[in-house]
């Protein structure tokens, strides 16, 4: 995905990665207007509720980093988790709740409880996040890496799937959750951390990006192969 030689800066580096990301998602049919448009009431619902559990889970990737992981990365990782709960106002939850409502997708609590659509593939997603995370836990420099390569995949996916929103022709309101995520300034907060090791050790950083860019373009491909798929189905069963 990027060139085995680092570029000179990091500022170079993350420019590099991020636009290969971008036209490596291109690529992918979920993030295809002209499919995207013609989802079915079915294969909406299906995407709501499988990726939820795609977003759902990054509680155990941020539990796993600040349990090993040095102090000022942990105060990070709670400034991150803070946001989450909204402060004063409505938590991220609650907006992604409202996107499920908008969608007429009533029982997401059951989804929460009993994960019908936590599907394998989608738990596989999430168990490999901490896979990897646990080969290099003695060295948190690699952690804080991956930590923040998701972080800056937060703009270009929450763009894409505010786009998807459009098409799903959603109210703002139905699209909160992801209008928040795409204009969020996560990466930015990591960066003065980030800096230090990759004048250290750049295939540290080189390595985190490059899974975590890789793996989330996987995991884009096979949701949107399900999504697909389950509307396949559901002609299949209208005939």
């Amino acid at each position: 995905m990027i060139s085995q030689t680092a570029p000179v800066t990091l500022d170079l580096f993350v420019s590099e990665w991020l636009s290969q990301y971008r036209e490596n998602a291109a690529t992918i049919a979920l993030f295809n207007p002209t499919i995207s448009s013609g989802f079915s009431a079915e294969q909406k619902s299906f995407f709501c509720r499988a990726f939820y559990h795609i977003r759902g889970h990054f509680q155990d990737f941020l539990w796993f980093v600040a349990n090993h992981t040095q102090d000022e990365v942990k105060q990070l990782i709670l400034e991150n988790i803070n946001e989450e709960f909204g402060g004063m106002g409505r938590s991220h939850e609650q907006f992604y709740y409202e996107f499920a409502e908008a969608l007429q997708v009533h029982d997401l609590v059951d989804e929460v409880v009993y994960q019908t659509t936590h599907l394998p593939f989608i738990r596989l997603y999430n168990q490999e996040h901490l896979q990897w995370l646990a080969e290099r836990r003695h060295t948190p420099d690699a952690l804080f890496a991956a930590f923040a390569a998701y972080e800056k995949l937060d703009n270009p996916d929450y763009e894409n799937l505010y786009q998807l929103g459009l098409k799903f022709q959603l109210s703002q309101r139905g699209l909160i959750f992801f209008d928040v995520h795409r204009t969020v300034q996560h990466f930015e907060a990591s960066v003065d951390l980030l800096q230090p090791i990759w004048d250290a050790n750049p295939e540290v950083v080189q390595s985190a990006f490059e899974f975590i860019g890789q793996h989330q373009l996987d995991m884009w491909r096979q949701l949107s192969q399900h999504v697909i798929a389950c509307g396949k189905h559901s002609q299949l069963q209208a005939v």
